[in-house]
C-alpha cells in the first residue's frame, strides 16, 4: 500500500508508489538532466559497496530506523546484499538479506502480473467490466474496467482514504463483502478514465477477480503460479498467524522513541498490499518479470506503459509500476507503506540495475535512500538545491490550504520561510518559477499553479508520481 503506512496517508498512500507512491516518490517522473563533456565514470565495486554501507548507516542514525535491508545488483554483479540494524528490537535480532519485511504496495505489481497471466490465458480481458466477474456491486461496476483498476483511473473511492470509517475498523478481519461495503456506495472521485488517483480499493477488487476466476485464494494462486516456480522461498501472503522465519517487527516513532506499529488485520491490505518478501527475493522477482518468465514481453510492455487520460494527458504509471527518469536514466519502480514498514524497489532499464530497500519503520524514507544509492552507482552528482529569497508579499501568494482529495496539504509561513505541513512536514526551498523543493527530502518537489498572481493549486511530486491539489477558498 503508497507512495505510505497502510493508513490513509497522502504521501504514503499515493506517492510511495510509489506513495507510488508515493511513492515513492523521488522525483522520478521529472527529468533532472545535467550536461557534461564526458559520461560519468562508474565507481569500482568495492568503493560502491563502502558507499552503500555509509548511506545505510547514516539513514539508521538520521531516521531513526531500526533496520534496513538493501540489495543492489547491476547485471550479474551483486554490489550489495545485506542488512543493517535490528529486525526486532526487543531481542536485538540483526537484520540481513534474509530478513522478511511487509512490502506494502510493491504487492501491486504481483497482482497486476497475475491479472495479465490470466489475460494471456484468455480467462480475463482488460476491457471486461468489473461486473462481469463480481456480482452484486453498484452501477459503477458496469462502467469500470479491469484495465482501469490496474492503472488507478477507476474513480472508485479508495477505502484507505475514508478516514475513521475505515481506520476504526482496520484491526478487524473483515470479509470481502464487509470490506467492499466500506466504499461500494461512496460517490466516485471522477468518471472512469478521466483522471489518475492512487486507489487501494481498485487493487482489492482486482484480487477478488483473481479469486473468482481461478477458484483459489489470492495467496494460494500467487504461491503456486509465481512464488514456488520462481524460487521465491521467502515471499508469502503475510498473515499474522503463520510462523514466518526471519520476519521483521514493524515500528513507529513517537516523541523520538521507537514504539510498536499500530495493529492491522492483514485481511485488509489483501491484493493491494499484503505480501511479505526479502531484498533477495525481490531481485529474483524483478529478473523474472523483465525476462519473460512471469508474463510475456508484450504483457510486460503493457505493464510499463504510461496511462493515457481524457484530454490527451498521460500519467507516468502502468500497471503496478511507476515510470520515471533520474537525470536521463529511465526506471520503473514502486514503493510500499504499511503499518511499521516502508519499502522501495526500482529497476533502471539501460543499466540493468536493480535496487531494493526495505525498512521496518513507518517513519523512514527508503525512496530517498534508493536515490542516493542510484546516483552513486550511476556516477551522478547530487542535484543542486537552491534557496532563493522571497519577500513577505511573495510568500503570501502561496500560503493556504490545498485539497488533494485523499488529504489536505497546508502551506504556512513560519520565521520568514514557507513550510509544508501534511504527511510530509518540511520547510520549502524556493528554486524559481514557482517551484519548491522540500528541505527534508530534495527529491520532493512542489510546483504551484498561478492565477492572477496568486497560487490556485499545486502539484506535489515524489517517488515517480505526481498529485494535483486545488487551493481551498
Amino acid at each position: 500500500m503508497n507512495h505510505t503506512c497502510f493508513r490513509a496517508s497522502l504521501l504514503r498512500g499515493i506517492l510511495l508508489l510509489g506513495c507510488a507512491v508515493l511513492a515513492p516518490l523521488p522525483v522520478g517522473a521529472q527529468s533532472t538532466s545535467t550536461t557534461s563533456a564526458a559520461p560519468p565514470k562508474r565507481p569500482e565495486h568495492a568503493a560502491l559497496a563502502a558507499a552503500i554501507d555509509s548511506i545505510a548507516e547514516a539513514a539508521l542514525r538520521e531516521g531513526p530506523i531500526p533496520a534496513i535491508s538493501i540489495a543492489v545488483v547491476r547485471g550479474s554483479d551483486t554490489i550489495a546484499l545485506r542488512g543493517y540494524g535490528y529486525a526486532e528490537l526487543e531481542n536485538e535480532v540483526p537484520a540481513s538479506a534474509e530478513t522478511v519485511y511487509r512490502i506494502g504496495s510493491i504487492t501491486k505489481q504481483f497482482t497486476a502480473a497475475a491479472i495479465l497471466r490470466l489475460v494471456e490465458q484468455g480467462r480475463i480481458s482488460l476491457e471486461d467490466p468489473v461486473s462481469k466477474h463480481l456480482a452484486g456491486l453498484p452501477e459503477w461496476s458496469q462502467r469500470v474496467t479491469v484495465h482501469q483498476l490496474l492503472n488507478h483511473t477507476s474513480g472508485i473511492r479508495s477505502y484507505t482514504g475514508l478516514g475513521p470509517k475505515w481506520t476504526e475498523r482496520m484491526r478487524l478481519d473483515l470479509t470481502h463483502d464487509e470490506l467492499v461495503a466500506l466504499f461500494r456506495d461512496e460517490p466516485a472521485d471522477f468518471a472512469p478514465g478521466e483522471r489518475w488517483l492512487y486507489n487501494n480499493s481498485a487493487y482489492y477488487l482486482a484480487g477478488m477477480i483473481i479469486e473468482k476466476v481461478t477458484g483459489q485464494s489470492y495467496g494460494e494462486y500467487l504461491q503456486q503460479t509465481f512464488f514456488e516456480p520462481l524460487g521465491l522461498d521467502s515471499t508469502i501472503y503475510c498473515d499474522q498467524r503463520p510462523i514466518i522465519k526471519h520476519r521483521a517487527a514493524g515500528y513507529s516513532v513517537a516523541e523520538g522513541k521507537f514504539t510498536n506499529a499500530a495493529p492491522l488485520s492483514m485481511h485488509q491490505p489483501f491484493s493491494a498490499g499484503a505480501l511479505c518478501s526479502t531484498v533477495r527475493d525481490l531481485v529474483k522477482w524483478r529478473e523474472a518479470l523483465t525476462s519473460g518468465r512471469v508474463i510475456t514481453p508484450a504483457s510486460y510492455a503493457r505493464m510499463t506503459t504510461a496511462t493515457p487520460l481524457s484530454g490527451g494527458k498521460e500519467h507516468p504509471y502502468g500497471y503496478g509500476l511507476s515510470l520515471g527518469e533520474l537525470q536521463g536514466h529511465r526506471f520503473v519502480a514502486h514503493g510500499g507503506g504499511i503499518n511499521g514498514f516502508i519499502t522501495y524497489l526500482s529497476y533502471y532499464l539501460e543499466q540493468d540495475l536493480t535496487i531494493a530497500v526495505l525498512t521496518n519503520s513507518g517513519n523512514s524514507n527508503p525512496s530517498r535512500i534508493e536515490r542516493q544509492i542510484a546516483r552513486r552507482v550511476l556516477g551522478l552528482p547530487e542535484p543542486a538545491v537552491r534557496d532563493l529569497p522571497l519577500n513577505a508579499s511573495e510568500r503570501a501568494r502561496y500560503v493556504g490550504s490545498y485539497d488533494a482529495r485523499l488529504g489536505k496539504l497546508q502551506v504556512l509561513e513560519e520565521d520568514g520561510k514557507l513550510k509544508l505541513e501534511g504527511p510530509l512536514s518540511s520547510v520549502l526551498l524556493y528554486q524559481g518559477e514557482h517551484t519548491f523543493i522540500a528541505a527534508a527530502d530534495s527529491d520532493v518537489r512542489v510546483v504551484f499553479q498561478m492565477v492572477g498572481g496568486r497560487a490556485s493549486g499545486l502539484t506535489f511530486t515524489a517517488s515517480g508520481s505526481s498529485l494535483e491539489a486545488e487551493r481551498v477558498p
